[in-house]
């Protein structure tokens, strides 16, 4: 059996599914641990962006992550910023091509544009991976996801 999952995940296996497959205790732990490898799965290492930023400026930001998986996505998901003042928030996407992501290291800076509609004081950021309607569909491997989808990364200083 080792030598059929390894062989799996060496042609990046995306899907498995036994569904009604009777899977005996002995090798159990081995198809769990299988099922975590296959596909894609985004561990974020590191974001850096600025402590604070004036409405409608370009800012800068890096992305530091891992695909721990053995496979890219495939679907055209869009990385998106969500920057929360009160009940008001605004979607910045980036225009990084998630599909580029494959296993192992990715490192990328990009420059975004901070929210023009946004006023002085504290702004929240979040992170998603979302679909053309801006619902995140794709959740990072990292601690910390609100019920919405969207992943709390930090606060920046609207100046």
């Amino acid at each position: 059996i080792d030598w059929i999952l390894d062989q799996g995940l060496k042609y990046h296996l995306s899907v498995f599914m036994p569904k009604s497959s009777y899977i005996p205790d002995p090798v159990r732990e081995k198809i769990d641990a299988f099922n975590r490898r296959m596909g894609y799965r985004f561990v974020l290492r590191q974001m850096v962006l600025p402590l604070e930023a004036k409405p409608g400026q370009r800012i800068p930001f890096e992305m530091f992550l891992d695909n721990v998986g053995v496979a890219p996505i495939y679907r055209p998901y869009r990385l998106a910023f969500r920057f929360r003042q009160g009940r008001e928030q605004h979607i910045v996407l980036s225009a990084a091509d998630v599909r580029t992501w494959l296993p192992d290291h990715t490192w990328f800076s990009e420059e975004i544009v901070f929210p023009p509609a946004l006023w002085r004081g504290e702004t929240k950021v979040d992170i998603a991976l979302v679909d053309d309607t801006l619902t995140p569909r794709i959740r990072f491997a990292i601690e910390g996801v609100l019920p919405d989808g969207w992943h709390p990364m930090t606060s920046m200083d609207v100046v």
